[in-house]
């Protein structure tokens, strides 16, 4: 028995099992977009179809009512093991549909008609149609919380990167550049957190690629099938040691979120806010360690065969290591950062005397 990660809830598993379905399409022309340096979207137009893109929107506009990130986790490394690189696009969409679904319910909750309404406008078309989100953040050498794109007030719009006109009433004002609250925490958590679920599952396909290879091909002049190597079963054991870490972090924290995020956005501390993120970084250094491993150790028994063009391993390889530059947190942050915080220091006060230095026009 495999001890793979399954939902825990009913919604969850409805999203896993849409998962896994379109991961087995996914995997039969992950080699040839990766050849051809294409985009997926004959998969996207697959998992708008199946409704798996508007999972966590709420049943009554068309989706699963999936609020789980445990669940959405899950998913998103049963998409890994099909093609990481739409398990990963795939999930900043879902991840934009659970932030929307968590503000419409917390609108309601509160009695604010504004968020009520107007929210509940855009989910019925989230995860169905042709909508672009975008998000400043990810852009090279900047901080998360100090983006470098601007946004422009042009005459009832935003003016963004070059001549590209946002309507004012699309447009998301988020906190002052460099502020620091609480509050918006849980959603960049919940939009990224999953993430890391897609090189464990790059990493479980290599364990199955390989596995299909030691079981089938023999090793000349024995004769004897590599499964039958002692240097082989080593290999796999050591393969099987790194999924079993990095399956077990990866859920513990995913239930830590869950458990937070059961509490309003209004509820949450900044102490909160850097003893998730400390076991979130955490947990995306074990995962990604542990997927790279897989994958290496994976290559190493398949020699020079893993290498060629049409393996599926040799996309694997160069897949799984774009783990660690996934936001948040690049390596040497997320190090200062769980440092800090394990020290009892602030992980944000050096980023907050450089912003008070800008706005005094040091």
């Amino acid at each position: 028995m495999d001890f793979e990660l399954e939902a825990r809830t009913k919604a969850g598993e409805r999203m896993v099992e849409l998962a896994s379905e379109h991961a087995a399409d996914f995997a039969t022309r992950a080699q040839l977009h990766d050849r051809e340096n294409t985009y997926v979207k004959e998969n996207f137009d697959a998992m708008k179809k199946s409704g798996f893109l508007a999972a966590c929107a709420p049943e009554q506009f068309g989706g699963l009512g999936v609020e789980s990130v445990y669940d959405i986790t899950v998913a998103i490394s049963r998409l890994g093991r099909g093609c990481g690189a739409t398990a990963i696009s795939a999930n900043m969409h879902i991840g934009a549909v659970w932030l929307v679904t968590r503000a419409w319910q917390q609108g309601v909750a509160a009695g604010d008609p504004a968020v009520e309404e107007g929210v509940a406008l855009f989910l019925p078309v989230l995860g169905r149609s042709q909508v672009v989100l975008s998000g400043a953040g990810t852009e090279s050498g900047n901080s998360f919380v100090f983006p470098l794109t601007e946004a422009t007030p042009v005459d009832g719009s935003y003016r963004i990167f070059t001549d590209c006109f946002v309507p004012e009433e699309m447009m998301l004002l988020g906190n002052p550049l460099g502020a620091f609250t609480a509050e918006g925490w849980p959603s960049i958590t919940a939009i990224n957190y999953p993430l890391i679920g897609a090189f464990l599952g790059i990493a479980e396909a290599a364990r199955d690629a390989i596995a299909d290879i030691a079981k089938t091909r023999r090793k000349r002049p024995f004769d004897v099938l590599l499964a039958d190597r002692p240097a082989t079963q080593f290999q796999m054991a050591e393969i099987e040691i790194g999924l079993a870490s990095a399956r077990a972090t990866l859920a513990r924290t995913g239930e830590l979120i869950d458990s937070y995020l059961e509490r309003p956005d209004t509820e949450f501390t900044m102490d909160d806010v850097h003893t998730m993120m400390k076991e979130w970084q955490c947990t995306k250094l074990v995962v990604n360690r542990a997927a790279a491993d897989v994958v290496d150790r994976a290559m190493a028994l398949s020699g020079g065969l893993g290498y060629l063009a049409d393996s599926p391993l040799s996309r694997m390889y160069r897949d799984v290591r774009a783990g660690p530059f996934m936001q948040p947190l690049s390596p040497n942050e997320a190090f200062e950062s769980i440092g800090r915080v394990a020290l009892g220091l602030d992980p944000d006060a050096e980023l907050r005397e450089v912003i008070q230095r800008l706005r005094a026009g040091g």
